[in-house]
């Protein structure tokens, strides 16, 4: 029985995540919300911790126990939470208390989702693990800063950590303001006779003004990167730090 805690769990892609994991019997499932009001949508399936990432003591004492931990919680960049603070927080000091958390209890297995934005704004190019990493926002520089404290973890404490890097991830349950929500949105209005401008194309979206993400159209279903994170979880890892 692998004991697994997915961070995010209730959020968008960690609520698919943990799907794609359920279907494994032997899986103890554990899922870490930092809302209360975030219910268990799981029942009695999957256990439910209430934890902020970004305080440290509280990690400390309740991430303990644990096989693997897929790391999905995050800091996303919509209008009201695109802020060097919240990111820096969230994305990079969260991610150091659960690393530092798997050193102190013995954890040694650690999939952190980070982004393709790391790479900076190449629109229409082909991106490979080895391009050099200029994110342009303070969201990527979050993540680039997150990745920096996993492969430092990998290396001196030598806990296997994977990086993944995923493009734009869209389907059901995404949060409104984001991509494909608004465009459908925008659809409908314009089937209803309610907006007299075309849909926005190119990325470009005048509300949440934020720039389209890295290699132009590159998008991923979300149910095809659970399933792609879930696979890279129970591949067996030789070296201790790997980015994808």
């Amino acid at each position: 029985m692998r004991k697994i805690l997915v961070t995010g769990g209730n959020g968008f892609l960690g609520s698919y995540v943990v799907k794609e994991l359920l279907k494994d019997p032997n899986n103890n499932i554990t899922i870490l919300s930092r809302s209360k009001k975030r219910k268990n949508k799981y029942n009695e399936k999957v256990k439910l911790i209430i934890a902020d990432i970004t305080d440290k003591k509280e990690i400390l004492s309740k991430v303990r126990n644990f096989d693997i931990i897929y790391h999905i919680a995050g800091n996303i960049r919509t209008p009201k939470t695109d802020t060097f603070k919240l990111h820096f927080n969230i994305n990079s000091v969260g991610t150091l208390n659960l690393l530092e958390s798997c050193r102190r209890n013995g954890i040694k297995r650690f999939i952190f989702i980070s982004t393709c934005e790391v790479y900076g704004d190449k629109f229409n190019e082909k991106i490979t693990e080895k391009e050099e990493k200029k994110p342009s926002n303070d969201y990527a520089r979050s993540k680039l800063l997150a990745e920096e404290y996993c492969k430092k973890y990998a290396k001196q404490e030598h806990i296997k950590i994977t990086v993944i890097r995923p493009s734009y991830i869209y389907g059901h349950g995404q949060y409104n303001e984001r991509l494909f929500p608004r465009l459908i949105e925008n659809a409908l209005n314009c089937r209803n006779n309610k907006m007299k401008n075309k849909i926005a194309h190119k990325g470009n979206n005048k509300k949440t003004k934020l720039k389209p993400t890295p290699g132009g159209y590159d998008f991923v279903y979300v149910k095809d990167a659970a399933a792609g994170i879930v696979l890279l979880g129970e591949k067996e890892q030789k070296n201790d730090f790997e980015d994808f």
